[in-house]
C-alpha cells in the first residue's frame, strides 16, 4: 500500500493538498494573522478567544507568546480569557 505523503494525491479523487480557507495557513505569532482571525470571528458572532498558557514546574512556559504579544500591543479590541495548566 502506498504511503500518503503530505500534499500529494495518491489515488483518483484524492483531494490534495488541502489548503485552509479564509485565513489560509496562519501563525498566531504574526500580529496581522491574529487581527484577521479576530475579524473573521466577529463576522461569525464569536465573542472572544481563550489563550492557553502552559507552565511547567521547571519554569518552562509554552504557548505564552501570542498572549504576551496581544497584551504588549495595547490593541485589546477583542475579548479574551486566559486558561493555564501547570505541571
Amino acid at each position: 500500500m502506498d504511503q500518503c505523503r503530505e500534499g500529494q494525491t495518491i489515488y483518483p479523487g484524492h483531494y490534495q493538498p488541502r489548503v485552509p480557507a479564509d485565513l489560509g495557513y496562519y501563525d498566531l505569532r504574526v500580529p496581522e494573522t491574529r487581527e484577521a482571525q479576530a475579524q473573521l470571528a466577529r463576522e461569525y458572532s464569536v465573542d472572544g478567544f481563550v489563550y492557553w498558557h502552559y507552565w511547567f514546574g521547571n519554569g518552562k512556559r509554552l504557548l505564552e507568546r501570542p498572549f504576551n504579544e496581544v497584551l504588549a500591543s495595547g490593541k485589546l479590541d477583542f475579548q479574551f480569557a486566559l486558561a493555564w495548566v501547570t505541571f
